[in-house]
């Protein structure tokens, strides 16, 4: 038994079996060829698809991209991202400057270069999105001037005054060392109110629908909100699940949460899917909004949205033979699958 990243991806390896009778001084060998496949570079942006105050300071965080090539734990548990978000970090910390990059870990400790894109979005009398143009300026263009500075790091940092108000979708890639990349994007409208700022985990790549699946959820009202008045709900805004359900029968938590209990102005609302909820092969969209009471004086609603989709069941393969019939250990078949 070998322990997980033990060989070496892209490397065939041989292991030899030997068996001895030492009474007749007889031995034998078998081998077994193990090719290692290469995996592949998953972009992930933490946060999902959210609204923003323009006045503020917005955060994309890339930081959490891994190669699958490459151990996430660094031994501190710091590369496990998926069980942490906000104080429970979603992306891998910054405690391995010492080690050379590579070695272990996500983001920048796995070796990976990130390049980013921002994109203006149209939003159509249906609700869908679509791109209108580049996020340039004439004072700011993207990704030149201050964004040069900023396009190439595993984090974007920028002022929501930058763009302005409207709809934008920034694109990241991720790529390793020999030119192993994807890509993943995020959608974020920025408005001139001050919303809660929601959060939500994602999900880099398909999860199985027979399996309980969790999406962490972190909201913080805006300055000055008494946290009695936030109310964080959980909505499917796209997708049917396993036999019609609605989400509060599969759900395992509460989808809606209301009165004081946040701890240090924050509100942890997780949403934890019951067993084969999903069905397989189907996509979903989870919303976590937070809103404020009217006797707040404010309605304006914080959200973020993360997609969702399910793995499709296996199915029967064909087998092809050519030719259909012929002579043992005289006519070679070729087998196509």
């Amino acid at each position: 038994q070998l322990d997980p990243f033990s060989l070496d991806s892209g490397t065939t390896y041989v292991a030899r079996a030997e068996a001895t009778d030492t009474k007749y001084d007889l031995s034998n060998t078998a081998d077994v060829y193990l090719a290692v496949g290469v995996g592949s570079v998953v972009a992930a942006i933490e946060g999902g698809d959210r609204v923003v105050s323009v006045q503020d300071e917005l955060q994309l965080d890339a930081s959490s991209s891994f190669d699958e090539d490459i151990n996430a734990d660094c031994g501190d548990g710091a590369g496990d991202w998926r069980a942490n978000f906000g104080r429970r970090r979603l992306a891998h910390n910054d405690k391995h400057g010492a080690r050379t990059a590579g070695d272990c870990g996500t983001g920048d400790d796995a070796g990976l270069s990130f390049s980013w894109i921002c994109e203006e979005l149209e939003v159509l009398d249906d609700g869908k999105k679509q791109v209108s143009g580049s996020c340039a300026t004439d004072t700011e263009p993207f990704p030149t001037g201050v964004w040069a500075l900023k396009s190439d790091k595993q984090r974007l940092i920028f002022l929501g005054e930058w763009l302005g108000t409207g709809n934008y979708r920034f694109t990241v890639t991720a790529a390793s060392a020999d030119a192993r990349n994807s890509t993943t994007s995020v959608d974020i409208e920025l408005i001139n109110e001050e919303p809660s700022k929601v959060v939500v985990s994602n999900f880099a790549r398909k999860v199985n629908a027979a399996e309980k699946q969790t999406i962490l959820g972190l909201v913080t009202p805006p300055d000055g909100v008494n946290i009695d008045d936030l109310t964080t709900t959980w909505t499917l805004a796209e997708g049917d699940l396993e036999a019609g359900q609605t989400l509060r029968e599969v759900a395992k938590t509460a989808v809606e949460l209301q009165g004081a209990d946040l701890a240090s102005g924050q509100r942890y609302h997780d949403l934890v899917l019951s067993l084969g909820a999903m069905v397989p092969g189907g996509t979903y969209k989870f919303l976590l909004t937070a809103t404020l009471t009217s006797e707040t004086g404010d309605t304006t609603e914080g959200y973020a949205s993360v997609s969702v989709s399910a793995s499709a069941l296996p199915s029967a393969g064909v087998v092809a033979a050519s030719p259909r019939k012929g002579l043992e250990l005289e006519t070679p078949f070729e087998l196509v699958a």
